[in-house]
């Protein structure tokens, strides 16, 4: 899952350490729960509907480990 998440954050971002920084914050925030993960996303890091949803999928999809 987090090799998922990373590879996805590195297509976004220029620099390993930056997605390396923001896979491990979305991860920590996944904890919250998925609306409240969404949410961060869009306000904090401005993420559009299609990349939340991949996203999300990653994460709380059939083949994440945090499931509700």
């Amino acid at each position: 899952m987090r090799a998922s998440l990373f590879k996805l954050m590195c297509q976004r971002f220029n620099s390993t350490e930056v997605a390396d920084r923001i896979t491990d914050r979305i991860l920590d925030e996944s904890k919250l729960g998925e609306q409240h993960t969404r949410d961060y996303l869009r306000k904090n890091l401005e993420f559009t509907k299609p990349i939340i949803d991949e996203i999300a999928d990653i994460l709380f999809g059939s083949k994440g480990c945090i499931n509700p």
